[in-house]
C-alpha cells in the first residue's frame, strides 16, 4: 500500500458534536489526560469497542506532577532561605526531581492534545 493510500484510508471524513456538561466534560478530560491521549481519540476507542495501552507512567496524573513541581519549589526556596549550607544536596536532590517529571512528561507524550480542544477535532 501506498503513503498516499494509506493516508486517504486513514482520513476520517464525519464529523459528530456531541454536547457534555461540566461534571462529564471534566471526567472525559481527566481519563483522556491520564491515558495520555485526546479527548477525540479517547471516545473514539470507547464507542468502537477498542482499547487504548496504557504507558508506564500514565497513571500518574496531573495532581502527582503538579506535587512534584511543588516539592522542587519548596526544596528551592529552603536552599535560597538558607543561605545554601545544604547546596550539593539540595541541587542533587532538585535534579532528580526535574529528572522524574521529565521521564513522566515523556512517556505520557508531549504531543496530546489539551483537554480544551475545538469542537472540530
Amino acid at each position: 500500500m501506498t503513503q498516499s493510500h494509506k493516508a486517504a484510508k486513514d482520513k476520517k471524513p464525519y464529523r459528530i458534536t456531541v454536547r457534555f456538561g461540566d461534571t462529564d466534560y471534566s471526567k472525559i478530560c481527566s481519563e483522556a489526560e491520564s491515558l495520555g491521549v485526546t479527548v477525540s481519540n479517547l471516545i473514539r476507542v470507547k464507542m468502537t469497542g477498542g482499547y487504548i495501552r496504557v504507558p508506564k507512567y500514565a497513571k500518574i496524573d496531573a495532581a502527582a506532577m503538579n506535587q512534584l513541581s511543588k516539592l522542587g519549589g519548596l526544596l528551592k526556596m529552603i536552599h535560597t532561605e538558607s543561605g545554601g549550607i545544604h547546596g550539593e544536596k539540595t541541587l542533587a536532590i532538585l535534579h532528580d526531581i526535574r529528572e522524574v517529571i521529565a521521564k513522566i512528561r515523556d512517556s505520557i507524550g508531549d504531543d496530546r492534545e489539551a483537554c480544551s480542544e475545538t469542537q472540530g477535532a
